[in-house]
């Protein structure tokens, strides 16, 4: 590789190499915020850099992603110059992943964070709340837990974001929070109106809607990803269809629950254009505070009780905060970095079947039978959607060529 690095370097002029973040529509019904782009590492390239021949112009501040480029020079000159085939395989070389082996730790931590995120919907549907304050109370923690790290480490930042340079993300970072909000109001009331397997299988559509977002975007999608959007629409629809002439409450679950799925991709695909230069700890910490505030005013003008449950339910709410929306995603991050993405967005399908147990389990509550066919065509035909998504960033993995070496345009990644 340190021979293919010298030999593309002897071509003239400026090329640089950007690869699209990997992150989108890949992580399912996730609390969205704290599962953000993988870290995806490239090779060590420090041993042949040479006094500002090549400059590896990386995203990761402080470990922290925000997307990645390679920028590749010679001398001082900026003309663009033919593509040589060793420049091609010097492009091919340069973006090349560095994966780890998946040990023990990487296993128990997905394990663990598979159940974590599994007990959201069980302890919503068992904490005796209003659902509106539960969605808020479990944001406010957050918040509570996230702004005291992002203000000692990312004063700068935020202020950037607020009236400075990066205002453009931050209003990003604002609109993804208020999709957030949406996705909380919706999602958490349904998991206490339909069954928690119901709420949680019909949540996770959201890579469905991310697709047919893309779509109007003016991207295209594969056939893969066509069928399965199709079968995910048909299960979803035999599962509501199961409570349809049962419980008109529970049609009114399902209903907002895929509405909360909805409200998720769009929080995803406004968190992918704010993510392109905003680390981790602030995104979050604005996206949080933003949906909290949110939150917190649909209570006070609706007149819900944000006081005087039972403890138990407090029990319920840090269990929330502590568990699915920090332990869980926390650890899917540190997974990450060990296994592919493809590979998480799959296992957090096991979120649907983890709930049911649990709920059955400590609830007594189980799916009505006729629901069964439909949530198991539904987890299908997303996994196909997600699978579909994998093979055409694959096919798309080849760099692109820029004229300027060293601009990077965050309106070219999506």
């Amino acid at each position: 590789l340190g021979r293919e690095c010298n030999q593309g370097l002897a071509v003239g002029g400026a090329q640089r190499v950007r690869r699209r973040p990997a992150h989108a529509a890949q992580y399912g019904p996730l609390a969205p915020g704290l599962l953000d782009p993988p870290d995806v590492r490239e090779p060590d390239f420090r041993s042949f850099v040479h006094s500002g021949r090549v400059r590896r112009s990386d995203s990761k501040v402080d470990g922290e992603d925000r997307g990645s480029a390679v920028v590749l020079r010679r001398g001082t000159s900026d003309r663009a110059t033919h593509t040589t085939s060793d420049e091609r395989y010097l492009r091919g070389s340069l973006v090349m992943r560095a994966r780890q082996h998946t040990d023990v730790a990487t296993i128990a931590a997905l394990v663990v964070a598979v159940l974590a995120v599994s007990a959201s919907g069980p302890m919503i549907a068992y904490a005796v709340a209003p659902a509106i304050a539960i969605a808020f109370w479990r944001n406010a923690m957050a918040v509570g837990a996230l702004a005291p790290v992002a203000l000692a480490r990312r004063r700068d930042e935020l202020a950037s974001l607020a009236r400075g340079p990066a205002r453009r993300e931050g209003v990003f970072c604002v609109l993804a929070g208020l999709a957030l909000a949406i996705h909380f109001l919706t999602w958490v009331p349904s998991a206490k109106l339909t069954t928690v397997a119901a709420a949680t299988a019909l949540g996770a559509t959201q890579p469905v809607w991310q697709g047919l977002i893309a779509v109007g975007q003016g991207r295209r999608l594969p056939r893969l990803t066509w069928l399965g959007i199709a079968v995910a629409v048909l299960g979803a629809a035999a599962a509501t269809g199961a409570d349809v002439g049962v419980s008109t409450t529970a049609v009114i679950g399902d209903l907002l629950a895929v509405a909360g799925g909805m409200a998720a991709a769009v929080y995803t695909a406004l968190g992918e254009r704010a993510r392109i230069t905003t680390s981790t700890t602030s995104y979050t910490a604005v996206c949080y505070t933003v949906c909290a505030a949110v939150l917190l005013v649909v209570c006070l003008v609706a007149r819900v009780p944000l006081t005087g449950y039972p403890a138990t339910a407090w029990l319920a709410l840090v269990g929330l905060t502590v568990g699915p929306q920090l332990l869980g995603h926390s650890l899917f991050n540190f997974s990450l970095r060990r296994v592919s993405a493809t590979t998480i967005s799959v296992l957090i399908l096991l979120e649907v079947p983890g709930a049911a147990l649990i709920a059955w389990a400590w609830l007594g509550q189980m799916p009505r039978r006729g629901a069964w066919p439909g949530l198991a065509l539904l987890l299908a035909g997303v996994a196909i959607v997600v699978l579909a998504g994998r093979r055409a960033r694959d096919a798309a993995s080849t760099p692109v060529e820029e004229p300027e070496a060293g601009v990077i345009d965050p309106s070219a990644s999506h």
